[in-house]
């Protein structure tokens, strides 16, 4: 499962990444308002990928739109902890806007794919099962 993940978000990081430098370089947004845009479009990305090819039974499989809304959550989760991070760097004086995504990329996929896993698409005891399984 992990390495699936592993191969989803890399695709996800492309589209992230690439969004941040058009915008940056080409549009000159700010670094903090790109890393915004770009994870919010991974994360979309990011779900139609993940929920077909490596979480494909969760807590909320049953309800796409709320497995969606709980996965989105996370993901704000995610923009939130790499936009402070980019917002950090550039309160430290750090002006390259490739180091400041990567220290963001690194804290905020380990932050992300723990909720996802543990919480969102945690395989849970039986009776939480048995639970789930009667609210559909």
């Amino acid at each position: 499962m992990f390495m699936r993940y592993i191969v989803v978000s890399a695709l996800c990081l492309g589209v992230d990444y690439g969004l941040y430098v058009v915008l940056i370089r080409l549009f000159g947004v700010t670094p903090v308002l790109a890393t915004a845009a770009g994870y919010l479009t991974g994360l979309v990305v990011n779900y139609l990928l993940a929920t077909r090819y490596v979480f494909t039974v969760g807590l909320l499989s049953h309800n796409r739109l709320g497995e969606f809304a709980a996965y989105a959550a996370t993901g704000i989760v995610g923009t939130a902890v790499s936009v402070g991070v980019v917002s950090g760097c550039e309160r430290m004086g750090v002006n390259n806007i490739h180091v400041a995504k990567v220290l963001a990329v690194g804290i905020s996929f380990a932050t992300v794919y723990a909720l996802r896993r543990y919480v969102l698409f945690q395989r849970g005891t039986p009776q939480r099962d048995n639970a789930c399984a009667q609210l559909r």
